[in-house]
């Protein structure tokens, strides 16, 4: 069994993509911990249910969900979620919730005063590879409404999805689209990098994995080494040799530019 207090059952309002990812895994590393699904829906949450251990249980109605567990993640559109909030307020005799919100550019003050009184607010920001406890996961909160005991309980809750980093509220959306959206730079610099190597005589798979292997395998020296990625770089570049070639024309197409641009226009969408 888990050690949570105030996680002894834990809901999610909405089965998308990062929702049913960040389930799986929490599920997997707590099979003793119940979990409640609630998606409009109803087909989404009942087989993401049936797809996972025997305490995940899709539920009917908001109002059961409420009832059922204390501590709620709301996954919804930014679209949809002041239209979820005004039918909570809506349910009577609702005890103390916390919430998780990983709605994306809406800010802990404009969900806070929307929800009911009393209740607390986390926000957070994982990325996809949460489905492999590999993630990272950014969060923020008001700090005078909380106890030490319920963060650090929510972060042993969370601690299978990967890393867990705190951030100041102004810097969450720089977090978010570096975190959240770097990840689908990534894998198009993965299939660049294999569509290369098919083009000059890989097959698929081995190019795919090559290039993959290579991404995570630089990506951890940066983490273990502490080096500057420019040093290791340097390290990498011979005089007059190959990869300072394949440097040079990644600087004539403007590569690191066109990251920083990339992030950017994630930041300003946000």
């Amino acid at each position: 069994m888990t050690d949570f207090t105030i996680f002894k059952a834990i809901g999610f309002i909405g089965c998308g993509n990062m929702g049913s990812a960040i389930i799986k895994t929490l599920s997997a590393a707590f099979p003793d911990l119940p979990i409640y699904l609630y998606d409009i829906d109803k087909n989404k949450s009942q087989n993401l249910a049936e797809s996972c251990g025997n305490s995940v249980e899709a539920v009917n109605s908001l109002e059961e969900l409420l009832n059922a567990a204390q501590s709620l993640f709301i996954g919804v559109k930014p679209k949809d979620l002041n239209t979820l909030l005004d039918s909570i307020n809506s349910i009577e005799s609702i005890d103390y919730k916390l919430w998780i919100s990983m709605v994306v550019g809406r800010t802990l003050n404009s969900i806070q005063q929307l929800l009911p009184q009393g209740d607390h607010l986390i926000r957070i920001m994982p990325n996809t590879p949460v489905a492999i406890g590999q993630g990272y996961v950014s969060y923020c909160y008001q700090e005078e409404t909380f106890k030490g005991q319920t963060i650090n309980e929510f972060k042993n809750l969370l601690q299978p999805l990967g890393h867990l980093q705190l951030i100041e509220e102004s810097l969450f959306d720089v977090a978010s689209a570096i975190a959240g959206s770097g990840p689908a730079f990534v894998y198009q610099l993965i299939e660049a990098i294999s569509d290369a190597g098919v083009y000059y005589g890989l097959n698929r798979q081995l190019a795919i994995n090559m290039a993959a292997k290579t991404v995570a395998g630089a990506g951890q020296m940066v983490l273990e080494s502490q080096e500057h990625p420019a040093q290791l770089k340097d390290a990498v570049t011979s005089p007059k040799g190959t990869t300072i070639a394949g440097v040079r024309s990644l600087e004539a197409s403007n590569f690191r530019s066109a990251i920083i641009e990339a992030v950017s226009a994630t930041i300003e969408r946000t």
